[in-house]
């Protein structure tokens, strides 16, 4: 395996592994839990502030 730059990123087009990485994908996506449909406890929030932390980031354009 060859090292690439911090932000980097593959192009995979054998077919088998795409298939694999959409099924991995799958797994993921319909066991997840929407956070709309999570109730807080009074007084709470849905997320922790970690969560906000990394949430905000994200929305500001940070991935790493």
């Amino acid at each position: 395996m060859v090292e690439g730059e911090a932000d980097s990123g593959w192009h995979v087009f054998n077919r088998s592994v795409v298939a694999w990485a959409l099924a991995v994908f799958h797994l993921f996506w319909w066991q997840a839990e929407r956070w709309q449909d999570v109730g807080p406890e009074e007084g709470q929030s849905v997320t922790t502030q970690r969560q906000r932390r990394i949430l905000r980031e994200l929305d500001a354009g940070h991935s790493h």
